[in-house]
């Protein structure tokens, strides 16, 4: 911690006042995190990365975004028909977020892919 920011908090009664104010001075507020990683969601791509490489950024900012929202859920368990089709649709989302994001190489790929049904086998085979 730097001079400046440690006098800011030095009459702190707790360390816990000291880290609220802390936090109040340079944590993100929700919003902004998760407009941050919308936004590299948006426009993140293999490029020079390996498929692995490139599969492992992209999941980490899916972890980060399902970290930050609220997904329902329901009292009448992991087979309710509606946490079912949610979680369907969110993998299916990601399945084609990561697939427009792949180098034109694996167009032929992508293709295949595409034609697949149901779609749901193969994102767990992606979903390690």
């Amino acid at each position: 911690m730097t001079k400046d920011i440690g006098q800011s908090i030095l009459f702190s009664a707790t360390a816990r006042d000291a880290w609220l104010q802390l936090e109040q001075r340079f944590g993100e507020a929700d919003g902004t995190r998760i407009f941050r990683v919308l936004r590299d969601l948006y426009v993140v791509s293999q490029n020079n990365l390996s498929v692995a490489d490139y599969f492992t950024q992209i999941k980490k900012m899916w972890d980060e975004y399902n970290s930050m929202i609220t997904i329902p859920h329901c009292g009448c368990g992991l087979s309710c028909a509606s946490l079912l089709a949610a979680t369907k649709m969110i993998q299916d989302q990601q399945l084609m977020q990561f697939l427009v994001g792949l180098n034109d190489d694996y167009k032929i790929i992508r293709g295949s892919i595409l034609m697949m049904t149901p779609l749901l086998v193969l994102i767990r085979c992606i979903n390690w």
